[in-house]
This record gives structure tokens, sequence and C-alpha cells, in this order.
């Protein structure tokens, strides 16, 4: 009786570990941390979305800011309808569509990149997302209109 209760016990243990790890970015794939983010940013829940903000970024960006993007775009295109796609793109596309050549220069693979369309009542949008390999935390983010707005 004390064997299986010991082994139950462990058990109990390991799968306490296990879950505790799984809302962690290092397990996860990029699309599915954009996808995470972005919907927890448009549900309003601005400090879950920072859980996948690096450390040195939050330095920079914060719930507050998140939530005047958010309050930003739902302004200008409506209301969130949802993720339209996302796809990994590379650092000079990403800084030849931002018009960044004068802080990147050319051939820069600092970071892994991820483009995400998202869709709302008016229109659509997108978010470029720079991911540290290491980490998987996003280390930067950008976003642009890719549509007209519907009036």
């Amino acid at each position: 009786m004390k064997k299986i209760s010991l082994l139950l016990a462990v058990l109990a243990c390991c799968f306490a570990f296990a879950a505790c790890g799984m809302n962690s970015t290092a397990t996860k794939n990029y699309t599915t941390i954009a996808e995470e983010f972005t919907e927890k940013m448009y549900d309003g829940d601005y400090e879950g979305a920072m859980a996948y903000i690096s450390d040195e970024y939050a330095d920079n960006l914060n719930a507050d800011a998140l939530q005047e993007i958010s309050d930003g775009t739902v302004k200008a295109y409506g209301s969130f309808v949802g993720i339209s796609g996302i796809a990994q793109t590379d650092m000079d596309s990403y800084i030849t569509a931002m018009n960044l050549e004068n802080y990147y220069p050319s051939g820069t693979d600092d970071f892994i990149v991820y483009y995400e369309g998202v869709s709302f009542e008016k229109g659509e949008m997108g978010i470029y997302f720079l991911f540290d390999d290491e980490t998987r935390e996003i280390c930067g983010i950008t976003v642009c209109g890719t549509e007209e707005i519907v009036q």
C-alpha cells in the first residue's frame, strides 16, 4: 500500500511540474505564441499578453501600452474578428516593409520574424512579431495597417 501511495505521489508531482511548464513560451511554437498574445490583447487581458513579452522589451512596452494599441485599432477598424493568418518571414523583408533600413543593416538575422494578419469588422491590419530564438519570447511588435478601412 505504501508503494502505491508513493507511486501516486510521484506521478502527481510529475503531472504538477509538467502542468507548470505548459504556459511557458519556451515549449510553444511561434505561431501559437503570436496567436495567444493577440487573442489575449484583444480580449482585454493585457497582463496575460505581457507574459509573452521578454523582460527587456517589457521595459518599453507595458500593459497600458497594449491597451492603447488595442483601443486604437478597435476604434479605427471596429471589433476584433480573429486572426486571418500567420507566417514566418525573414528579417530583411521586415526591414524593407517597415522602412527600417537606417536602423538595421542588411543581412541582420537577430530575430525570428512572424507576420500575423488580424481581421476586424472594418478591415485588416498586420502585426510583425520579433522573437528571441532562445527564449521564444516576444522582443518586438510592429502594428501596421494592410487595407483601407471600410466606412
